[in-house]
């Protein structure tokens, strides 16, 4: 896993023309990667968000990485390469609204 596909990743995830995430997006990077579970809930997501950021409302790519070399991430996952994970992911999923009626 090189850090340049870890980058480029995470700016897939960023809104359009920034180079930052806030906390939905963070928590959007985590539950799309399939990162959330019992060990590790949005929720814990979202406190490690606002621990990293120290009050501001966006994270840089070099906060992102530090988050996720956190220990509580490391302990939910802890056979797993997250930053690989992420990496090798798909990018950012997106659903359509499926229409209901009776064609």
């Amino acid at each position: 896993m090189s850090e340049s596909g870890l980058k480029a990743k995470f700016l897939e995830f960023c809104a359009e023309g920034r180079d930052k995430v806030d906390s939905a997006k963070l928590s959007k990077i985590f539950r799309d990667c399939k990162l959330l579970n019992k060990k590790l809930t949005a929720t814990d997501v979202d406190i490690l968000f606002n621990r990293t950021a120290n009050g501001a409302r966006y994270i840089d790519y070099q906060q992102f990485e530090d988050l996720l070399d956190n220990e509580r991430v490391k302990e939910a996952h802890p056979n797993v390469d997250i930053k690989a994970k992420i990496a090798e992911s798909d990018g950012p999923r997106t659903f359509e609204k499926s229409g209901r009626g009776g064609n």
